[in-house]
């Protein structure tokens, strides 16, 4: 228990200054949108609608877990199933994740963390596609 507050007092500032700066990129610059607009053909591709509002939301989830849904507050509601299934799915963001992973005794590096994350982001979105078509 106390090696877990100790954990807890070391991680819980890097979570809030991440989370929040997260937050404050995403809602007052672009920069976000510049990052997912790779995105937008395979969303296309995958007959996802509002492809323009959910191919940053689709990235955006390795700065927080539920940052993806402020982008698609505007969008239908495919959309923002597919999005949330994929925020979930996604597992690893910056805000809690990744930083406790590098606090603690596990061999693993920040370009791995990267890496399992586009991984991860590019096998679940054709899955998660094949199943919003299926629920809508």
């Amino acid at each position: 228990m106390l090696d877990g507050g100790k954990l807890t007092i070391l991680i819980l500032p890097t979570i809030l200054s991440i989370g929040l700066s997260a937050i404050l990129i995403a809602e007052y610059t672009p920069v976000f949108q510049w990052i997912g607009k790779p995105m937008e053909p395979l969303i296309m591709l995958l007959g996802i609608p509002d492809a323009h509002l959910v191919a940053p939301a689709s990235l955006v989830g390795i700065a927080e877990m539920f940052l993806p849904a402020l982008f698609v507050v505007e969008a239908a509601v495919e959309a923002k199933f597919f999005i949330a299934v994929l925020s979930l799915s996604q597992v690893l963001f910056f805000s809690a994740v990744i930083p406790l992973l590098m606090e603690v005794d596990v061999p693993v590096t920040l370009k791995d963390m990267l890496i399992l994350f586009v991984l991860r982001t590019l096998i679940a979105m054709p899955i998660i596609a094949v199943i919003t078509h299926i629920v809508f």
